[in-house]
Parts: structure tokens; C-alpha cells; sequence
């Protein structure tokens, strides 16, 4: 779970972002839901190909 938060304050904007991710949690809790760790691939590397045509 992971949080945003803007502001001038940078004591401000990190308020807002743990708030935002702790909103975050609650509302994935109540839902039933698994949370995901912010830092977590959701696509792994071995389910991504890619073609690079150099003309």
C-alpha cells in the first residue's frame, strides 16, 4: 500500500501520504483485499517479451 501526498510542507505532504495510504488500507481491509506491498511487481520479468526492429 502506498500513499501520495502534496503540499510546500514537506512535514504537510508526508502527513497527507501516510493518511493517504493508511486510507489505502482500510479501505482494502473492509473489501476483503489482500494489500500489496508498495515496492511490489505486480507484472513479473519473466511474463514480459518485447521485440526492439532497428531500421
Amino acid at each position: 500500500i502506498g500513499g501520495h501526498g502534496a503540499d510546500t510542507d514537506i512535514i504537510v505532504a508526508s502527513a497527507k501520504a501516510y493518511l493517504n495510504a493508511l486510507n489505502k488500507l482500510i479501505i482494502a481491509q473492509t473489501e476483503g483485499l489482500e494489500p500489496v506491498h508498495a515496492n511490489h511487481n505486480l507484472i513479473e520479468a519473466d511474463q514480459v517479451s518485447a521485440t526492439v526492429v532497428l531500421s
